[in-house]
Parts: structure tokens; sequence; C-alpha cells
């Protein structure tokens, strides 16, 4: 990248972002965050049964005993026991946190909340360069003003930690797809991510994919992108080896993670994720809400209303 006066010229020719973007990102991150953790304190309950597993192993942790906890949602086992639902990543950071002085369940939340006000700033960071630092960041704003994500940063879960690892992960894909210390960056937060909830396994097998995929499309060189490809991995693999050997050891399977059957349909799913497109996008959950009636899905209209947005 070529230097010019306070920022630098990326390969599109647009200025590369100031650090005043990035500070009015911050900014109206934690704005949001201590905002709307002000108004529904004492409200909203930031705990679910989740929370307490995490909190659980946390506090058995810095107590020496490991990382237990007791089963809870459908099980009905009583004894402490290695949890094998969630990665380990985000009761072990608690824990760490915890140990300057804090109750684990006063981190808990704040770590997910802190994830989520740094989300508008991880989004310019990552495209700004693509789109324009005004536009990305208003981008970002929006993020984090939809419903789904203002609702979970404000709980004790590793959603939001999660989400901003792959969101800085993709950054990294974007800013600089060719370069090996970018593609390693970006495997390692994306194996990271995964430490911290099983839904990053999408990301692991997504980047890689995508990555080969280009060279069907004849998007780019297929040794290239085949170096790419094995880079990234190699980045993801600092996190995800550690992560499946621990599995392994503790649990006999690299991924012990087990629930019941669903009981919902493929259709009823659908028409949920559609709703909850629906109600992000627009910014009013009850407009994601009128697209399930009754647990009879109404496709269609979460269609038509995406469709016109």
């Amino acid at each position: 990248f070529g230097r010019s006066g306070g920022g630098y010229v990326t390969p599109t020719g647009t200025r590369g972002t100031g650090w005043r973007t990035y500070l009015v990102a911050l900014t109206l991150g934690l704005a949001v965050v201590i905002i709307y953790g002000s108004l529904f304190e004492g409200i909203r309950y930031p705990y679910s049964s989740d929370s307490a597993a995490y909190i659980e192993q946390a506090r058995n942790l810095n107590s020496g005993t490991g990382m237990y906890s007791t089963p809870h949602g459908y099980s009905t086992e009583t004894d402490s026991k290695p949890l094998g639902l969630f990665p380990p990543g985000y009761p072990l950071v608690i824990a760490l946190v915890s140990r300057l002085g804090f109750a684990e369940e006063r981190v808990a939340p704040w770590l997910n909340r802190l994830a989520a006000a740094l989300m508008p700033a991880a989004i310019v960071f990552g495209f700004a360069a693509r789109i324009g630092a005004t536009r990305i960041l208003a981008a970002g704003v929006l993020v984090i003003l939809s419903p789904g994500v203002l609702t979970f940063q404000y709980m004790a879960l590793a959603d939001a930690i999660s989400l901003l690892l792959a969101v800085l992960s993709i950054g990294f894909l974007v800013r600089a797809p060719r370069s090996g210390k970018a593609l390693l960056a970006s495997g390692a937060l994306a194996g990271l991510g995964y430490c911290f909830r099983n839904a990053g396994l999408a990301l692991l097998l997504a980047a890689p994919a995508a990555l080969m995929a280009s060279s069907l499309l004849r998007l780019g060189p297929a040794r290239g992108n085949l170096n790419s490809a094995l880079i990234w991995a190699s980045g993801a693999a600092i996190f995800v080896a550690p992560l499946v050997g621990y599995n392994v050891f503790i649990f006999g399977a690299a991924q012990p993670y087990d629930m019941p059957p669903s009981t919902v349909g493929l259709l009823t799913n659908a028409g949920m994720f559609l709703a909850a497109q629906v109600a992000d996008i627009l910014g009013f959950r009850l407009l994601g809400q009128l697209s399930v009636r009754d647990s009879e899905i109404s496709v269609l209209p979460s269609i038509g209303v995406l469709g016109l947005v």
C-alpha cells in the first residue's frame, strides 16, 4: 500500500481509514451498550441456564476443582462433571478476568457487552477500504442496534464475542486476501471463535471452501488459492488443535456436543430463521414475529418483506 497524507491508498484507490473513524466507532459502540444496560438494568435478567453453566465452570476453575458444571436443561443429572455442550473458551476467560478482583457473575455479561461495543470498529476495520468509512461506520452502528445483537449482547453469553471474532476474521480476508500474515490472522481468529461457540465451526468450513471455490470460478491462480487455504487452516489450527486435543482427552470425541433430536421441523426452522432476519433488518422484532404464527410457518410473507427491503 502506498501512503498518502494521513492514511494509505488501497488497491481500489480509496484513502485508508484514520484513527478518528475508529474512535467514533468505538464511542458509538460503547454508548449503545452503556445506554441499553442503564435502561434495562433491573428489568431484564442477564442470565440464562447457559450463563449459569459458564459461571459455574469459571468458579470451579478459580477454586482449583477444574472445569466442572452441573448438567442443566434437559438433563436430570445432579453431579458436577465436564460439560461438553459448550467449548471452554468463555468460562476460561471469565475465570482469568475475575482473578483481577471481580465476581464471575459480573464479569460474564460485561465480557459479552464489551465485544458488542467493539463491533462497529471491527466492521470498519474489515470493510472501510472496500466500501468507504462513512457508509461502513453507519452499517456497523446499525448492526449493534439490530434486535438480535442488542438482545444477546446484554446476556452473560458468548454470542457477541464469537460474532466479533468472526467479523475480524472475515475482515482480514477482505482487507488482504493474498497476504500470508492476514490469512494466518484470519484463520487464528476463526479458530479462537470456535473455542467460544460451536457455531464457529461454520466459518472454519466456509472460509477454506470459499478460497478453494475461487479456483473453480477462476478468480485467481489455483496454486495461490490452495496455498491461501493452507495458510488460513494453519492459523485456525493454532486454537482448534488444542481444543480438539482437550475434547478427545476429556470426552473421548473431537466434538462432544450432544443434544436430543430437534422436535421442530425444517419448514418451521426456516420460518423462524426468516422471521429473525426480518426483525433484524427492519429493526422491529414484532414484524418478524408476524411472519410466524402459532408455530405454523408463513415463509412467503417473510420472503416478501425481505425482498422489499
